[in-house]
């Protein structure tokens, strides 16, 4: 039944991603040439490195104390 629904799923999504795709195509809305430049950055440390590193020793603290407390050896 699983595989069934995945099936159905994957079928809809790339049903819906052609459909799409004749529709924008036929609306003219597909440009004919690509003006995108794609500009590569190195790795930066801005406020969101920090931040993300901020919590990340937050969420180990608190692992560290739930484990601590036995809390992952209870049974219900």
């Amino acid at each position: 039944m699983a595989l069934l629904l995945l099936g159905t799923f994957y079928l809809a999504t790339v049903g819906a991603g052609y459909l799409v795709e004749l529709l924008f195509g036929v609306a003219g809305l597909i440009p004919p040439q690509r003006s995108a430049a794609v500009v590569s950055e190195g790795i930066s440390w801005n406020y969101t490195t920090w931040l993300n590193l901020v919590f990340l020793l937050l969420a180990a603290t608190l692992v560290v104390r739930f484990l601590r407390t036995g809390a992952a050896t209870c049974s219900a």
